[in-house]
């Protein structure tokens, strides 16, 4: 996800669109809305809206868990987008170069940042772009908005 706000990439999962540990809507849909998210198709979709619908979880236990912690369920409206190439490169170039300097990186990579910049300028679709990364396991992506 570029994440617009902190000018940062972020590796998600899909669990980042069910559940929050915002309690404000207003809130999350500042943060997030019209951030673009960059897809390993190559498709890039758009958060239009979030809407926080309750507390996560299935059973009572979960709830009740999810309430102590303060996770709310969400639903997330998202839109395939058309975005140039060329904002999509300069971005990422922008965002990853934010990311790697700070202490602990979001998206932390292997490859220098001189490499990785000049494998995204020549990458000739969002799918090539995608491909230059370095994503860490599922596991391992952000997957509650916070």
């Amino acid at each position: 996800m570029l994440d617009d706000e902190r000018e940062v990439i972020i590796p998600i999962n899909d669990g980042i669109f069910k559940c929050s540990q915002f309690s404000n809507e207003n809130k999350l849909n500042k943060k997030y809305r019209g951030n673009n998210i960059l897809c390993a198709n190559g498709k890039v979709i758009q958060i239009k809206h979030i809407e926080v619908t309750g507390v996560y979880g299935h059973s009572f236990m979960q709830k009740l868990f999810n309430f102590m912690n303060s996770t709310k369920a969400i639903k997330v409206e998202l839109e395939e987008v058309e975005v140039s190439l060329e904002k999509i490169k300069k971005q990422a170039i922008c965002y990853l170069k934010n990311d790697m300097g700070m202490a602990e990186p979001f998206l932390p990579q292997i490859k220098k940042i001189e490499h990785i910049e000049s494998e995204i300028l020549k990458a000739d679709s969002c799918q090539e772009i995608f491909k230059v990364f370095h994503i860490p396991n599922e596991e391992d992506c952000l997957d509650v908005m916070v």
